[in-house]
């Protein structure tokens, strides 16, 4: 006789998880069918606003499940091939959804899969894969889904660098090379696998200050991210709902060691993170998550299957194909006068003059600091932390994933990964910072031009209120 346990509410937790403009919400856990051939998943609800599905590119959602228990770190739930399905669409009912689930089975990629443009509400199934995880319920075990917002840059070709020589010399920008290592314009990377030289009649970059100039030489080996396979980015910036979420999936342990908010500065200068006796929350969810340094910031990619990006993939996810201007934003021009998406006197970051994210197209990017592929600040709200070409840890960067899982002392694990505290190199700065509005505006605060990476090849700093980050996945 078939047997269907609906998990009970009380025994069997679960939870509502939110962040930038995405909710995962109802997850209910089944365990149904005999012992020799048991069947174990969920139904949960999803939802985000202003999706698409165009002529260039689309948004989609990366989804990933959580087991845990009181004082315990999370383990990842892992899912069956084929085991996500849509079963009701909501109000989408003339778009068609796609569900992917990752090689490594450890979440899905859920987006529109015909032309499309609106708010997203779907019902889903999700089914766990019991031969690799024993995913069986257990008194006080609590099921969490969790979801980031993420847009698609397709493959292909794209430019690196900046066109105008002065600029290129004054800001270590790259740029293609003539054979004495003189500016020549921008440099462009044709294949993902191909070996790039960082030299004279190659990609290369000048830096005169020792601090920040790496060590200018080396290769890019086939295996490094280069931005011309397809893969996903975080649509915005890590927040600080996410990174409370996170917290609240470590062991007390862990906590001790990735809580972000014990400076004495931190309340002042936009940090809402908390603890309330029993959990981590966040009094402005969609805030972006400032105070992260390095470790943070992996800890929380590893966590959430996610990887870092490189240098060249944010400059394809600012710039996409096309060949840039002199100087240019991630909306293509060298104007940042029109911008309405800035910090307000409460620390929020918010769209002024009523735009809303609905009017994005591809003639308001400037108007909403959008990139080519319409995802949202690179350039404006916190400096990104990114993998380096500036020296060899960084050259050395494979790409690989995280695997959901963090050492005893809550830490990312992942081979080839930089680590922040136990060694110097690897990453470095991109995209500008907000720090304060008594802050006079320059080339890098809080808008940088995509070409600038006066501290691109700098693994300095650690957690300051304009220091953020986001992570990206490949297709």
């Amino acid at each position: 006789m078939k047997v269907i346990f609906l998990l009970a509410l009380g025994m069997f937790l679960f939870s509502t998880v939110y962040s930038s403009e995405i909710l995962t919400s109802g997850v209910t856990w089944y365990l149904e069918g005999p012992d020799s051939d048991k069947k174990s998943y969920a139904v949960m609800d999803i939802q985000w606003k202003n999706a698409w599905n165009n002529f260039k590119n689309h948004d989609g959602a990366w989804v990933f499940l959580k087991f845990s228990r009181e004082g315990s770190f999370a383990r990842p739930a892992l899912l069956k091939k084929e085991g996500v399905k849509v079963i009701h669409h909501g109000n989408n009912k003339l778009s068609k959804f796609t569900c992917e689930v990752s090689d490594d089975q450890l979440g899905f990629f859920i987006y529109p899969s015909s032309p499309f443009r609106g708010d997203v509400k779907l019902k889903l199934s999700v089914e766990f894969d019991i031969s690799r995880s024993g995913n069986f319920p257990s008194t006080g075990t609590r099921l969490e889904a969790h979801a980031i917002e993420m847009v698609y840059i397709p493959a292909g070709k794209h430019f690196i660098g900046e066109p105008d020589p002065a600029t290129a010399n004054q800001f270590h920008t790259f740029f293609q090379a003539d054979a004495e290592g003189r500016p020549a314009g921008v440099f462009q990377v044709l294949q993902e696998n191909q070996e790039i030289p960082i030299a004279p009649a190659s990609m290369y970059y000048h830096a005169a200050e020792i601090q920040y100039q790496g060590d200018m030489k080396g290769v890019l080996k086939p295996e490094f991210p280069k931005g011309v396979a397809g893969f996903y980015c975080m649509k915005y910036e890590l927040n600080q709902g996410q990174y409370a979420d996170f917290l609240n999936t470590l062991n007390p342990g862990q906590t001790t060691i990735r809580a972000n908010f014990g400076g004495s500065l931190y309340y002042k200068q936009r940090g809402t993170i908390f603890h309330d006796g029993q959990r981590y929350q966040a009094r402005s969810r969609y805030r972006p998550c400032n105070f992260l340094s390095w470790d943070d910031a992996m800890a929380y990619a590893d966590w959430a299957g996610l990887r870092p990006m490189t240098e060249l993939e944010f400059s394809k996810s600012a710039r996409g194909p096309i060949q840039p201007k002199p100087r240019s934003f991630p909306w293509g021009t060298s104007d940042k006068l029109p911008v309405q998406r800035m910090v307000d006197e409460s620390g929020d970051l918010i769209f002024q003059g009523g735009l809303d994210e609905s009017q994005l197209n591809d003639s308001t990017l400037v108007f909403f600091g959008a990139s080519y592929y319409w995802v949202m600040d690179l350039a404006g709200s916190l400096w990104e932390r990114v993998i380096t070409v500036g020296d060899e840890k960084g050259r050395g960067y494979t790409g690989r994933h995280g695997d959901g899982q963090l050492n005893y002392y809550g830490n990312a694990n992942v081979p080839g990964w930089p680590h922040g505290n136990e060694e110097t190199g690897g990453f470095g700065f991109c995209g500008g910072g907000f720090y304060t509005h008594d802050r006079a505006y320059s080339d890098f605060l809080p808008f940088s031009p995509v070409s600038y990476r006066r501290y691109g090849a700098w693994s300095g700093g650690s957690r300051v209120e304009a220091y953020g980050s986001r992570f990206v996945r490949t297709d």
